[in-house]
């Protein structure tokens, strides 16, 4: 077996890896700031 390097490994592009890890981080950031009562004042006030 010849050594695979990782970018053949992976079928995810540098962009979307990035575009990837921005939505779970954004969605985890949504999640928190909506769990607050306060933000969700501010929102729909």
């Amino acid at each position: 077996m010849t050594p695979v390097p990782d970018e053949a490994a992976t079928p995810w592009t540098r962009q979307d890896q990035l575009t990837l890890w921005f939505y779970r981080a954004g969605g985890y950031l949504l999640l928190n700031l909506l769990d607050e009562p306060a933000w969700l004042a501010l929102l729909f006030c």
